[in-house]
């Protein structure tokens, strides 16, 4: 598919745009909705030689208060691992005066097509919602505790999807869902049930003795496959409920009801269904003889391998369905070999590695969480994040997008912040001196 001018799918979406300062740059009005509540924002929309850049600003952080900014800026790193994908926050300090937190996303320009611009502004409207959910209307949020309420939103949104209940008992639903496993249509059973806080979905795949069967593996091992990819997994997760004396193996999300919106709501379900989907490629190999030839969970192994083999990358593939990459990062006069990993989360492929440990920093951690949101807008391809103790440099390419040039340019987009890391930020954090944003524009935009 040929790629298409920013200003062409613009155009095709019914933007409200304006040109700003000059052609290639465009700003345009978005509104997202948190339950009941509409939140606009302005999107800026802006074209560089190799990528267009998409960012909705939130909020001016001068102008609203925030309790503790070191705890703010921390959990805004720790969510771009663990809440965001394709996307990230970052800081833009425009002057003086603005501080402003954007939610960010990028695509090369030679693969911008209507539907990778589509799936970065979902990503970014996620992380929009996700950020005024839990920082600037958390309060209000408490409204979405009336269980009442909750369920007459539950019939809602099982309406708009066309899902009709076999069975409804005061907060629990039971529903009959479906996905497609090739040519055949595999039918299973949701659970919903609503708590206080929380909108459970369980969906029941097979019983465990017979899903130990099908695998063609031990017990030990068939379950400890299923914890290990509870990881890889993300929003979903494998568990075993006891049934009439019977084990049954499930697959489980839930909501957050202070978050509970449309979009979310479909995202769930997609996710057990995705859950389930998994469960047949990757375990089920007496259904794998019935379609001969394919052996689906591996393709995005091979087509990762084959790729990095086009680029010349070397690497190998490690325990629990993951690549390790050598990349190379030249700070100053030397050249450092760094491991990058490489793994699937859902529809996406996470390319990430560690930068610094936060333990064997000596510098102030607010002004440290506050450098590194400001350096991810000028990551382009990447974005800094916090996961546990450590710092890492991550990004995240759908897998239908798999290419050469895109995953050579992720992973130049992560090894891009360990560079900067030690070469621009970490001195001036050390020395107390600014950060030379003018020279990281120059080498890294």
């Amino acid at each position: 598919m040929s790629s298409q001018s920013l200003k062409s799918i613009l155009d095709e979406i019914g933007a409200n745009y304006t040109v700003y300062r000059k052609e290639g740059k465009y700003t345009f009005p978005v509104r997202y909705n948190l339950g009941e509540i509409p939140i606009d924002v302005l999107v800026f929309a802006v074209e560089s030689k190799e990528e267009i850049l998409l960012l909705a600003v939130l909020e001016n952080l001068k102008k609203i208060s925030v309790e503790n900014r070191y705890n703010f800026f921390k959990t805004l790193l720790e969510m771009n691992y663990s809440k965001l994908k394709g996307v990230g926050y970052g800081i833009m300090v425009a002057s003086t005066e603005d501080e402003l937190l954007v939610a960010m996303g990028s695509i090369p320009k030679s693969f911008l097509t209507r539907e990778l611009f589509d799936i970065v502004m979902d990503e970014i409207g996620f992380a929009t919602i996700n950020f005024y959910a839990n920082f600037v209307y958390k309060e209000q949020m408490e409204q979405f505790l009336d269980r009442e309420k909750i369920r007459q939103r539950v019939n809602d949104f099982l309406i708009k999807l066309n899902m009709k209940p076999m069975s409804r008992e005061a907060f629990m639903y039971l529903l009959t869902a479906s996905i497609r496993f090739y040519d055949a249509e595999y039918h299973y059973l949701i659970s919903l049930w609503i708590e206080r806080r929380w909108v459970n979905f369980l969906a029941q795949v097979f019983e465990l003795n017979q899903f130990i069967y099908l695998s063609g593996m031990s017990r030990e091992d068939a379950l400890l496959n299923l914890l290990l990819d509870n990881h890889t997994l993300l929003g979903a997760s494998y568990c075993i409920v006891s049934l009439k004396e019977k084990d049954i193996l499930c697959v489980n999300t839930e909501i957050d009801v202070r978050t509970l919106y449309f979009e979310n709501f479909k995202t769930e379900l997609n996710s057990v269904a995705k859950g389930i989907w998994y469960l047949l490629a990757k375990y089920v190999k007496r259904i794998h003889a019935e379609f001969p030839g394919n052996e689906v969970m591996n393709d995005w192994l091979n087509n990762v391998s084959s790729t990095l083999e086009t680029l010349g990358l070397e690497h190998e593939i490690i325990e629990g369905n993951r690549v390790l990459v050598k990349g190379n990062v030249t700070i100053g006069r030397k050249s450092y070999e760094v491991p990058l990993e490489i793994y699937k989360e859902k529809e996406f492929l996470k390319i990430i590695t560690k930068v610094a440990d936060l333990r064997e920093l000596g510098v102030d951690k607010e002004r440290l969480y506050f450098t590194l949101l400001q350096a991810t807008y000028f990551l382009g391809d990447g974005k800094f994040s916090i996961i546990g103790d450590g710092i890492y440099s991550e990004t995240e390419i759908n897998l239908s997008d798999l290419k050469p040039d895109l995953l050579s340019s992720n992973i130049n987009g992560v090894i891009n912040g360990i560079s900067m890391f030690y070469k621009y930020l970490l001195p001036s954090l050390e020395q107390g001196t600014p950060v030379p944003w003018t020279k990281i524009v120059e080498e890294y935009r």
